[in-house]
């Protein structure tokens, strides 16, 4: 049995940008970084507990 992706939720304090992550990419280099700026994400929000817009955060994990 799968559950699927589990995603967290990060807004940029550089740019303002919102992002998501799969934790199946943790162990990448840009984990967490802003898709823009490359500066380190402010975590929001998780799968568990996601944010009321969540299709407003950008897919970063492909």
């Amino acid at each position: 049995m799968t559950w699927g992706a589990y995603w967290l939720f990060y807004i940029c304090p550089q740019c303002g940008a919102k992002f998501k992550t799969e934790t199946g990419l943790i162990l990448e280099d840009d984990f967490g970084k802003c898709p823009r700026c490359q500066t380190a994400g402010k975590l929001v929000a998780e799968s568990s507990d996601p944010p009321e817009n969540f299709n407003d955060y950008r897919d970063t994990a492909g």
